[in-house]
């Protein structure tokens, strides 16, 4: 099984595909923190460690010309390249915030979408705390 971070800058335009992070390898098992910013309205920004083996790296990457962020929503994603997600333990999601230079937030007013495959929902997903939320496969037991 392949794990790989990715970094995209995702319009319903244009649906660019995600773009692999080669210089940053993940693994079963590691706890990785990942920073996400916007700096400038066409260009973004992610600084990645990987807890487990200590690695750090980061990643700018531009949005296609005339495409702008309107700073108005942030997500924190597992997903899968087919119709199916492999089986997979609880993944949790903690201190999770977002925010511009006047205004902060976190999951306490957001969404969770499960995850769809080819015979139903594949995930379960609840936020735990205002900053946390916890992924859960459905065949897990």
């Amino acid at each position: 099984m392949d794990w790989w971070a990715w970094t995209e800058w995702y319009t319903t335009q244009y649906q660019d595909p995600a773009v692999q992070v080669t210089n940053f390898p993940v693994a079963t098992g590691n706890t990785v923190s990942f920073l996400v910013c916007a700096p400038e309205p066409d260009h973004g920004f992610v600084s990645m460690q990987n807890l487990a083996t200590n690695q750090v790296t980061s990643v700018g990457f531009n949005a296609r010309p005339g495409i702008t962020s309107a700073g108005a929503s942030a997500e924190w994603i597992i997903e899968g390249i087919s119709a199916d997600l492999p089986d997979f333990l609880p993944v949790t999601f903690s201190d999770c915030t977002a925010g511009t230079q006047d205004h902060s937030f976190n999951l306490a007013d957001g969404v969770i979408t499960n995850i769809q495959g080819s015979a139903g929902a594949l995930t379960q997903a609840y936020i735990a705390s205002p900053t946390a939320a916890v992924v859960q496969w459905e065949g897990w037991s």
